[in-house]
């Protein structure tokens, strides 16, 4: 249903706030990968706006299939500019992590 397509969709939010929390207390050794760090907050920050959105639109409608509404175009816009901020953090954090012969990743991974 709507609703536990909602519940579940604000627990993933839940989750990806206590990350970004985690996240905050990091200081990077240097500007650059104090610049990684902000990149992924700012990923997991429009991430977070995305699932809200994304629960109210389940919420605001029991209509199957969803109609279009407020809630999920802001979603769309929040899920565009959260993947484009991790494809930046992924475009610095490999080059990094493959020189030290650690995981890759990219933007679709988290």
């Amino acid at each position: 249903s709507n609703a536990v397509a909602a519940q579940r969709i604000d627990s993933v939010a839940d989750n990806r706030q206590s990350i970004l929390q985690q996240l905050g207390s990091l200081s990077g050794p240097t500007q650059a990968t104090d610049r990684m760090v902000t990149l992924l907050q700012q990923g997991l920050q429009n991430s977070i706006e995305a699932d809200r959105h994304y629960r109210d639109g389940f919420l605001a409608t029991t209509k199957c299939p969803l109609p279009r509404n407020q809630s999920f175009d802001l979603a769309q816009a929040s899920d565009k500019r959260a993947t484009r901020a991790k494809e930046l953090f992924v475009a610095r954090f490999d080059p990094l992590a493959s020189s030290l012969h650690e995981r890759v990743w990219t933007a679709g991974q988290f």
